[in-house]
């Protein structure tokens, strides 16, 4: 687990801006961004509720209901606001981040950034690039389907030559996996927008 002090600035905006932007400032929920979910659902621009959950809200869901977390029902979303509020009222703002990138699954068999830091690119999150940072911060959404690296049995593969190889043994191969692209270049566009990067370092990214 790393200390707050030891989380890279550029790994915590990038989380922050695609996952929760108003973070610092909101008291667990981002009543705005529920209200426009609310909004979507009535008008009929949406068939549910969903994409409201605040980081700290994330990190209630992951560390109290793991067994139920995937449940829709209001008595899970009652328990998780409750445990939600109880985290912002106990810990720092700082120690929530910290609890979140630390324990949040990344795909690949990594839970924390960490952990993913090292499957992914080899590094120590102090090393990472914003790029690399902002990879990272494009997996919750969908950590299996976004992972940049893939393994699969070399029996399940029809045509190796159609992957972008990265290693192979004989009973297994792993890839590069190119589906979270757009939303890296969604956390970046965030970043921007948000002014945490500004136009340079933008256009060079």
């Amino acid at each position: 687990n790393l200390e707050y002090n030891e989380i890279p600035k550029d790994l915590i905006d990038c989380f922050v801006s695609i996952e929760d932007k108003t973070f610092w400032t909101h008291k667990g929920f981002n009543i705005i961004r529920i209200f426009g979910a609310i909004w979507q659902k009535v008008s009929g621009q949406s068939d549910r509720i969903g994409g409201t959950s605040t980081i700290t809200q994330q990190l209630a869901r992951n560390l109290f209901l793991a067994d139920i977390k995937s449940e829709r029902d209001i008595r899970r979303k009652i328990i998780e606001a409750y445990y939600t509020v109880q985290l912002e009222q106990k810990l720092s703002k700082e120690q929530i981040i910290e609890a979140y990138l630390n324990t949040i699954y990344l795909g690949y068999n990594c839970s924390g950034v960490a952990s993913a830091a090292q499957a992914y690119f080899s590094k120590d999150v102090q090393d990472l690039t914003m790029i690399e940072c902002a990879q990272l911060a494009a997996l919750p959404q969908s950590p299996n389907n976004y992972a940049p690296l893939k393994r699969v049995a070399v029996t399940e593969v029809e045509d190796p030559n159609s992957l972008d190889i990265v290693e192979k043994t004989d009973d297994w191969i792993v890839y590069y996996n190119p589906a979270g692209a757009d939303r890296i270049k969604l956390v970046l566009y965030y970043l921007h927008d948000q002014g945490k990067i500004d136009d340079e370092q933008y256009e060079s990214l």
